[in-house]
């Protein structure tokens, strides 16, 4: 852990420089108006951002060498003049073969002069492939072309026929080499507690484990080529916090955003990578709410309703002669996952699913057959009523096959017996599976033990599949790969898959993917393929 805590302080504290400002020397990059800064002895990051007022993450964004530090004599570049909010719409023009300067300023009433102006790359020569910007509003109405994708935040007049040319550009097929993302900005939003917190509290490990996670997972895809400059931020799990973060001037160019954790903060911040058109991840278990009119959402777990009802439908194809019985109670939380069960239930079989309202196990009892298969779903939530009738059903079974089907959740309960789940054939679904005998988990762990000195938990494992996932899409589809996320293959990490769907063109991304596992000699065994 000790060791984990040393990495976030090296990330965010342990950068000192001092420079000097030429004023003399401005160049402009991307639309941003920059001055030379040259680094002198005796001045700290702090300082410069006090001197120059420019937030220490615009330095760390503009100058990557500050993550490893600098030395006298380096030249940093300072901001002076960032791009401005409201900007006439610019388009992205993808250079075709036999194509040349005049004959791309030609379709938009440029001059090769305006062209390479507004792109500077252009000085390089003209490629096959090159994304180059335009922006109509200098010479006139843009052709209808097919290659061409409009850059800006989405409003109500952007033509749906432009919409569907920027989906069929993509295609959804990995872009070429040339074209593929490589430097890539990443926001990682986690509750560390850094400085609040005297002792690590379970939100901070949870953070910290899964930043370990997520930075294995990068170090790996730097292999690749992959440059990805990591902004790590502490939200302290609290909202004045995030509006603090999300109002930095750095947050604006991130490519990706992972985080925040928890309901509560997400939605803030969600709403800024829509308003940004920024690809925002929630890694772990949250309301469907957060996908609401905002196709910017990735959410990576499943909820309740959805881990149950998978469940059942796998049971229903595997035990198709089985007694189908559920268990229910009256309380909104148990009644919500009973009803997606009759709901999942109908649609497999085309039957009604045989009910029972939980009074304890006598009346369940006397419906149990002996000569078939008996499937007991109870979807409670009630601690002490699972583990009271666990112990009932248990003492019931003699003579009858029966399978309990539960929630994941009931693994964390304390004083549940595992014994009797073992006896009772114990079917849950969950989205993660570890399989500790893998021999690449078992590489993983062994590379996680060395850096961190520590065990990875689940949430390392996390940490390393939802970003190796992501960061992967991002390179390989670029910015706007969410388009594509339903025609990608299934991805299965260490212990996650990944395999999304979106209920509407509006709505965020749910990752579908289910494991469906059943307790074997106490060993959790996947039963769907």
């Amino acid at each position: 852990m000790k060791k984990i805590f040393s990495l976030f302080w090296l990330l965010a504290f342990s950068l000192m420089v001092s420079a000097q400002l030429d004023s003399s020397k401005t160049f402009v990059e991307n639309d941003v108006t920059f001055m030379n800064y040259k680094v002198v002895k005796g001045k700290t990051l702090y300082s410069i951002s006090k001197e120059t007022k420019v937030s220490q993450d615009s330095l760390l964004l503009f100058n990557p060498s500050l993550k490893d530090g600098v030395k006298t004599g380096a030249e940093l570049k300072i901001p002076i003049k960032q791009k401005k909010e409201k900007r006439a719409a610019s388009i992205e023009y993808i250079v075709k073969a036999k194509e040349t300067e005049f004959s791309i300023a030609k379709k938009y009433s440029l001059s090769v002069a305006d062209l390479r102006a507004m792109n500077p790359a252009l000085e390089n020569g003209l490629k096959i492939g090159m994304v180059l910007q335009i922006n109509p509003a200098s010479g006139g109405k843009p052709p209808k072309e097919e290659n061409q994708l409009v850059n800006e935040e989405k409003k109500d007049s952007v033509a749906p026929a432009v919409i569907e040319v920027k989906k069929e550009l993509i295609g959804c097929e990995i872009q070429e080499a040339r074209l593929q993302k490589n430097e890539v900005n990443i926001a990682l939003l986690l509750p560390l507690f850094i400085g609040v917190a005297e002792e690590i509290n379970a939100k901070s490990k949870i953070g910290l484990d899964f930043y370990a996670g997520a930075k294995m997972a990068l170090d790996s895809m730097r292999k690749t080529g992959l440059n990805a400059k990591v902004f790590l931020y502490d939200t302290q799990n609290d909202s004045t916090k995030i509006t603090e973060i999300i109002n930095k001037p750095a947050f604006k160019f991130m490519d990706l955003i992972i985080g925040p954790l928890y309901t509560s903060e997400f939605k803030q911040v969600a709403d800024f990578a829509q308003n940004n058109n920024i690809t925002i991840i929630s890694p772990f278990a949250q309301s469907e709410s957060i996908l609401k009119n905002n196709n910017q959402v990735l959410k990576f777990t499943p909820d309740s309703k959805t881990l149950i009802s998978k469940a059942v439908n796998q049971l229903t194809i595997i035990n198709k002669n089985a007694v189908f019985t559920l268990i229910y109670n009256k309380n909104e939380a148990d009644r919500i996952l009973a009803d997606s069960i009759k709901s999942a239930y109908q649609v497999s079989t085309g039957k009604t699913i045989n009910t029972v309202e939980f009074t304890g196990v006598s009346e369940l009892v006397d419906q149990l057959l002996e000569v078939n298969e008996n499937v007991v779903i109870f979807p409670s939530t009630i601690q002490i009523q699972v583990i009271d009738f666990t112990i009932r059903l248990n003492a019931a079974r003699l003579g009858k096959r029966i399978t309990l089907v539960g929630l994941n959740e009931w693994n964390t309960y304390e004083n549940i017996d595992f014994d009797l789940l073992n006896n009772l054939n114990f079917v849950y679904a969950a989205q993660m599976h570890n399989n500790y005998e893998d021999v690449k988990n078992i590489e993983f762990r062994k590379n996680f033990k060395t850096e961190f000195k520590s065990e990875p938990s689940q949430y390392a494992f996390q940490g390393f599949d939802a970003t190796y996932f992501s960061v992967t899409q991002l390179k390989l589809y670029g910015k706007s790969f969410n388009n594509c996320l339903p025609k990608i293959p299934t991805f299965c990490g260490f212990n996650s898959c990944y395999s999304f769907h979106q209920t509407n063109n509006k709505s965020g991304y749910l990752n579908n993917y289910v494991n469906v596992l059943q307790l074997v000699d106490f060993k959790p065994t996947k039963i769907n393929k």
